[in-house]
């Protein structure tokens, strides 16, 4: 007799009330349904996998949604495998001797809460319009269900062999619960590629076989390094026409007939700053209108042209501009400079070298440094001689170094993790801006009232770890041993 017509006739009996208090397994509904097979997508071992499940199970993650066709595509292909591998999984069980029984059938569906009444019990009544509502016809849920509770005994019957070990959890224990302080240099390119000795020689040499490359990158950088825009040294003062009165508007003649007045009083030798405190309605005010030296592309359009052509030490006619009517008082003029090729290529071709230079260059001060550093005595001289800073960091766990602006490097937190005890550690490390060299200051370590407390939280988070990646190795190599033939490929459709 069907197990669901089982639990219709004995729902109320002793048996069937004694499951009601059995522990509960989640179940999760695939898509169920009857469709004829159509396509065959692949083959499994010889089992034909067809686009009946597929188009099932994508109707019930997208929830019958339309989508766009490559994200249709890639929720293709993960279901499929995934199919395959369910296929796999049930050869495996078949090898194993798995079965599920009725009992465990019935156990999960009593305890199913889709089929629970507002009291928590199970009622058939609910199971039935639950089958209906979903048009599950009752042969097929049950045949389902019983593939599902055998997936997952096969996936059980695998992590079982995987265990967890005292010294496995004490190690997690003691990384993450250990903090450190540490002392750190940065070996930075770009602070040593000067220090890189180049020979005249070798500078004369790279020019003579090879000045079309320096030539190359002197036009990479001419624009950003070897010309300079013309730069203005000057101080200003504002009359604000965006200032409005109280009847919403500002007299612009009358701003101008003011400041007609202020630069006859400039020009006719006023302390150009002292004007500036009086009159203007700029920030810098303050400071005697001074704007610095600014480039000519930095100035407002207008302005520069007037200030240019009254030249250094002159004071420009009144010019307007979007914030007002202003006067500038020009203190010094650069004109825009232009380094040659021929002036360039010197300090090109050195830098081209010490580049080429700068890993050997580099492994040779990693090994005077570390030669010379001593636990709780760097070479301070020496790194202070080469430009380089040496910084404290910490306390921090040793699978997370704070090192700000060092970068990351996961041989560094292997190295950590292995809890060294304080001193220099033998080696550099690579990371994502330069070089860098550590030495342990401190290592605070856990007591074992705190292991007895936390262990257990470990263990379980290591054996998790562990079985699941475990079960991607172990099906990852049944999927590589079996005669796998797949005959649509979604990603190619598109």
């Amino acid at each position: 007799m069907p197990v669901m017509e089982s639990i219709r006739q004995g729902a109320n009996s002793p048996i069937m009330k004694i499951l009601f208090g059995a522990i509960v397994i989640v179940f999760v509904f695939w898509g169920i349904g009857g469709q004829n097979m159509t396509q065959t997508l692949a083959t499994v071992n010889g089992t034909r996998i067809t686009d009946t499940p597929l188009q099932q199970r994508l109707r019930s993650a997208t929830r019958g949604q339309a989508l766009a066709p490559e994200v249709q595509a890639q929720y293709e292909e993960q279901i499929i495998v995934q199919l395959i591998q369910e296929e796999l999984l049930l050869d495996e069980a078949d090898k194993m001797g798995l079965e599920v029984s009725d009992y465990e059938i019935a156990l999960n569906i009593m305890q199913d809460s889709s089929f629970h009444d507002a009291d928590g019990k199970f009622s058939k009544k609910l199971m039935d319009q639950a089958l209906k509502m979903n048009g599950w016809r009752e042969d097929r849920f049950e045949s389902d269900l019983r593939r599902r509770l055998l997936l997952s005994k096969v996936i059980r019957s695998v992590q079982e062999g995987v265990g967890v070990t005292d010294a496995e959890v004490r190690k997690q224990f003691m990384a993450s619960q250990t903090t450190m302080n540490v002392k750190w240099v940065m070996l930075s390119p770009d602070l040593l590629k000067d220090d890189v000795p180049v020979e005249d020689d070798a500078v004369a040499a790279l020019l003579a076989a090879d000045e079309d490359r320096v030539k190359s990158r002197y036009e990479t950088e001419k624009a950003r390094r070897w010309s300079q825009p013309r730069k203005i040294q000057y101080a200003t003062i504002l009359l604000r026409t965006d200032l409005a009165d109280g009847e919403g508007k500002m007299d612009e003649a009358e701003l101008r007939s003011r400041l007609e007045k202020v630069l006859a009083e400039a020009r006719g030798g006023t302390s150009f700053a002292d004007l500036a405190r009086t009159y203007s309605e700029d920030l810098t005010a303050a400071r005697g209108g001074e704007q610095g030296m600014q480039r000519e592309d930095q100035v407002d359009a207008e302005l520069a042209k007037a200030m240019v052509a009254v030249g250094k030490d002159g004071v420009t006619d009144i010019v307007a501009t979007p914030r007002g009517l202003v006067i500038a008082h020009v203190q010094d003029i650069r004109e825009a400079e232009e380094t040659s090729f021929d002036d360039a290529k010197n300090t090109i071709a050195r830098e081209l070298i010490a580049e080429g230079e700068l890993a050997n260059f580099t492994e040779g001060l990693v090994s005077e440094l570390l030669g010379a550093w001593k636990p709780g005595a760097p070479p301070t001289a020496r790194l202070t001689e080469l430009g380089l800073k040496l910084q404290d960091a910490g306390p921090f766990a040793p699978s997370s170094p704070k090192l700000v602006g060092a970068g990351t490097s996961p041989e560094l937190v292997a190295e950590l993790t292995q809890l060294p005890d304080p001193g220099v550690l033998g080696k550099a490390f690579t990371t994502s801006v330069g070089t860098i060299l550590v030495e342990v200051t401190a290592v605070n370590k856990p007591s074992e009232d705190e292991y007895a407390t936390i262990a257990p939280l470990i263990e379980g988070q290591i054996l998790r770890s562990k079985r699941d990646g475990f079960v991607a190795i172990w099906m990852d190599d049944l999927m590589k041993r079996a005669d796998i033939e797949r005959l649509y490929m979604p990603l190619e459709e598109i």
